[in-house]
């Protein structure tokens, strides 16, 4: 998280919430839940749950999933692009709730990170605010006012995420590819997953968060998932497979971003 804030100035580049995709705030919906549930631990004294609380988040929602299609956006797009800016606001506001509350259980380690930051900061982490409970929670109430229809859509998107890992799992195993930047997947989904993948405007670059080359969608009755093998060349920039290159032997998404 730290590296992934390189030249990040959070008084020039950070977006604010309510300007972010919708599929963004999703990430810092669940995030501010947690942190609710976190800091009402630290009120019980209870350190054990703070941390069975935050481990889970960080290996599944963060690292197994939000940071790793994030690569491909932090370091493919253009430094100013704004989905980019996006994610980094993201990572910020994450991180600095992350060292804040750790700082309590490992102060050595919270006050390095907070030291290396990349930006203005103050002397030590030690004199950054932590929210408090009721504040957080306040902030919980009034996005879930504002996000409830659109929560049960991430929890669907979510669901159906786990439901293709499986099967690109599968046709690892059964020698279909080797990994997932090869897949041609060709998604059947009842209307209701379209609607959410929509709402959460995600639908036209689902491959990018899936991690994959190519995705066609079909609305039918059923769910059912196709995991192919894409036939082509890979790009050396992006690693995505692609059928044609352009004339600098790059995919036209890198080519693009590199003429402009």
């Amino acid at each position: 998280m730290l590296g992934n804030l390189n030249q990040f100035n959070p008084q020039k580049h950070y977006i604010d919430f309510e300007k972010r995709e919708t599929f963004h705030q999703m990430i810092m919906l669940e995030f501010q839940e947690l942190l609710s549930q976190i800091l009402q631990s630290y009120e019980e004294y209870n350190f054990e749950k703070v941390i069975s609380l935050l481990y889970p988040f960080i290996t599944n929602k963060l690292s197994a999933f939000y940071l790793d299609f994030a690569k491909d956006i932090l370091y493919i797009e253009k430094e100013n692009n704004k989905e980019r800016r996006i994610i980094q606001s993201n990572i910020y506001d994450i991180l600095m709730y992350f060292l804040k509350i750790l700082t309590p259980i490992i102060p050595h380690t919270a006050t390095e990170a907070y030291q290396t930051l990349p930006f203005k900061q103050k002397l030590d982490i030690y004199l950054e605010n932590i929210p408090n409970t009721e504040q957080i929670k306040e902030i919980v109430i009034q996005n879930n006012k504002n996000f409830h229809e659109t929560k049960e859509a991430f929890s669907l998107f979510y669901n159906l995420r786990e439901s293709i890992l499986k099967k690109l799992e599968e046709a690892r195993q059964n020698k279909i590819i080797n990994k997932s930047s090869q897949v041609d997947l060709i998604l059947t989904l009842p209307k209701k997953y379209i609607k959410a993948l929509e709402l959460l405007n995600i639908k036209e670059k689902l491959n990018k968060i899936l991690i994959i080359s190519q995705i066609q969608i079909i609305q039918a009755n059923h769910l059912s998932i196709s995991v192919n093998k894409t036939v082509g060349e890979t790009c050396p920039r992006c690693w995505k497979i692609i059928i044609q290159k352009t004339k600098n032997d790059l995919c036209q998404r890198c080519y693009e971003i590199l003429k402009k």
